[in-house]
């Protein structure tokens, strides 16, 4: 299983380079670019479907785990490609005809709209999540795998669950521990300093609105106690400066 989804990366790769050539300026109503952005999600899905099985075969091989992790996340991506390309007057609205239900079958629905892509990009956002979170528990060297964790975790919302995740990583690189590689790895930092512009925004919204009907119970508890003192804009400035040091 692990060779299979080594084949279906490799084409995966190839879809990928023919793609990019025409992602610029793509019409999501040309059949010849809808063929390769379904043959690209089949291939997207395969990958992560081999890599899964091989991983449930082998639980303590957490390459397995991450390699299911970042397939499920090239789904997601092909979905934030397909959202950012999408216009809605491209389409006549007849979602109930035979032809639209013949597109759902193969897979990929170019008249589905960004609402439908950003559900089942959650979905690929939660199988990364998962995938990535058994991998950590088998505590991987290096960064690599916390910070993929941590974007996950970014990527459906749980911002404080990606700020202890990072933080965690941060302790230990200015500490006695050194499971973490955090002061070498530039990514680290700024997947960071992102980190605190989200919650700085999140913060700033709850400072003026007083509450956030989006946000998870956890999270509200949290803004309602830190969102006045906590320091985002100097963690973040510190991100930045640490990750152009390294």
């Amino acid at each position: 299983y692990s060779s299979l989804g080594m084949v279906y990366e490799s084409m995966l790769t190839e879809i990928e380079k023919e793609l990019n050539g025409k992602i610029e300026g793509a019409d999501l109503r040309d059949e010849t670019f809808v063929a390769l952005v379904r043959r690209q999600l089949e291939l997207a899905r395969k990958t992560y479907g081999s890599y899964h099985v091989a991983s449930l075969l082998c639980k303590r091989d957490f390459v397995l785990w991450e390699r299911s992790g970042d397939a499920a996340m090239k789904v997601s991506r092909v979905y934030d490609d397909l959202i950012m390309m999408h216009r809605a007057e491209g389409f006549v609205n007849d979602a109930a005809s035979d032809d639209n239900q013949a597109e759902k079958d193969k897979g990929f629905d170019p008249r589905a709209g960004p609402g439908q892509w950003r559900s089942d990009r959650k979905i690929w956002y939660e199988h990364a999540l998962s995938a990535y979170e058994a991998a950590d528990k088998l505590l991987p060297p290096g960064v690599d795998i916390p910070c993929k964790l941590a974007e996950a975790q970014m990527n459906l919302g749980n911002h404080i669950q990606a700020l202890a995740i990072l933080t965690d990583l941060r302790n230990k690189a200015n500490g006695k521990t050194s499971r973490s590689g955090m002061e070498k790895s530039p990514f680290s930092w700024l997947l960071y300093a992102d980190l605190m512009l989200k919650i700085g925004y999140e913060c700033k919204k709850w400072n003026d609105n007083g509450s956030s009907s989006r946000q998870r119970n956890a999270f509200k508890r949290w803004l309602r106690k830190y969102s006045k003192s906590f320091d985002w804009q100097e963690r973040r400035l510190q991100a930045l400066c640490l990750a152009l040091e390294a």
